[in-house]
């Protein structure tokens, strides 16, 4: 095989693998989108498979394994060639640049169980450093396999973050067992250890989980929107929109979340606040992205779809002169016509007091069909809610590659 033929196969299946990275949380994506974008990522893989040793001989010099995807791609090969040699070099660029774990550890849920075992029972020795026991655990996780007795070692591991990992797991897997470790770890000193502490025990109805998440939504860092859209679920209704309130005042630091957090909270009671921010340009577009979660309308109909504000602060654009080169968040989501969509919403006349998703009370039967024919958005709306009706149930993840939709 050419080496030129080779060197486009790695290139595009990294750089695929970054657009389908942002694509599994992209707010309007199908699943069918999906499922496409993931033969395009299998149909050059299979291209390097074909290749075999030569392609080894050109990612080394194509692939400079200083991204994600990079690392993704090698991975792949590594772990379906039994290679755990040149899986052990990637590992070493993992210790060094943390980030970099997030295509390692996709390359563990890509790969078939079957062949990722034997490398992801290897990382779970209990002899092993903590960095390869992490993504043991996390390679389990991607697959919604309980690993066992590794899960419960490491909720006990000295390691901060191996312990958090544990956390972590226990409520993707729906490990109800360790719910009095969960309690336990509330007031860790690590903050990672104490977030999921607080994140699994508020799937499982721990006291005082959700409330734990609060601080970490209302602080605004990295772990607020996973905080936000766990507490807000399983707050009391009341007290959820008393935090909605408190987030609103806080200022334009916390507005995003307090829009995301009508969101999760599904209570229709709650979308006349948001009539504020579906005429601000900075916050139109996700509060009509919020709306459209609770009561299944869509924006983007012509009766409800609006004008582009004439001059939104929204990211990049043509001007050089303009120094803001931040990327548009909401680049993905439509502009409302906010008179419409909240004539849209009365006319609904969804019941206030109660929580909702995709314009229906939260019931099983909803659940089950968001998580067949839903948007990615919906679909991890919907993942969360059946872990609440049916605490012990694996979350389903819906990151999963095209040939395991569908499997919890």
């Amino acid at each position: 095989m050419l080496t030129h033929i080779i060197e486009r196969h790695a290139d595009e299946a990294a750089f695929l693998w970054s657009l389908r990275d942002e694509a599994v949380r992209a707010p309007r994506y199908t699943q069918a989108a999906l499922a496409h974008l993931d033969g395009r990522v299998e149909a050059h893989l299979d291209g390097l498979r074909v290749a075999g040793e030569d392609a080894w001989e050109v990612c080394a010099e194509v692939l400079s394994l200083g991204e994600p995807g990079e690392l993704f791609v090698v991975a792949v090969l590594a772990l379906e060639g039994g290679a755990h040699e040149r899986l052990a070099a990637m590992l070493d660029a993992v210790a060094q640049v943390p980030s970099l774990g997030a295509g390692v550890v996709s390359a563990l849920g890509w790969t078939p169980l079957a062949t990722a075992k034997e490398a992801l029972d290897a990382f779970l020795d209990p002899r092993a450093p903590p960095l390869l026991r992490r993504l043991g655990l996390s390679g389990y996780a991607a697959h919604r396999v309980d690993p066992g007795d590794a899960l419960e070692q490491a909720l006990y591991a000295e390691d901060p973050a191996l312990e958090a990992r544990g956390l972590r797991a226990a409520g993707e897997l729906g490990r109800l067992g360790v719910r009095a470790r969960l309690a336990e770890r509330l007031r860790a000193d690590d903050p990672d250890v104490r977030f999921w502490a607080a994140w699994s025990g508020a799937l499982f109805g721990v006291p005082g989980a959700s409330d734990a998440l609060w601080p970490f939504v209302e602080a605004g860092g990295p772990r607020a929107r996973a905080a936000l859209e766990v507490a807000a679920r399983t707050g009391e209704l009341g007290a959820v929109h008393a935090r909605l309130d408190r987030l609103e005042a806080l200022g334009p630091a916390t507005a995003r979340l307090a829009v995301e957090g009508a969101a999760a909270l599904g209570d229709p009671a709650r979308l006349p606040r948001l009539a504020p921010a579906l005429r601000d340009p900075a916050l139109a577009r996700l509060a009509a992205h919020a709306i459209s979660l609770v009561t299944g309308l869509d924006p983007d109909t012509a009766r409800l779809r609006g004008a582009r504000p004439v001059a939104p602060d929204a990211g990049p654009n043509d001007d050089p002169a303009d120094e803001n080169v931040a990327p548009d968040v909401d680049r993905d989501l439509v502009w409302p016509e906010p008179d419409a969509l909240e004539a849209a919403v009365k006319a609904l006349g969804l019941r206030a007091g109660q929580r909702h998703l995709s314009g229906e009370p939260i019931r099983e039967p909803l659940v089950a069909r968001v998580l067949r024919t839903g948007r990615q958005d919906e679909r991890r709306a919907a993942a969360l809610e059946r872990c609440l009706l049916a605490p012990g149930s694996v979350l389903c993840e819906v990151r999963a590659p095209a040939y395991r939709r569908g499997r919890a």
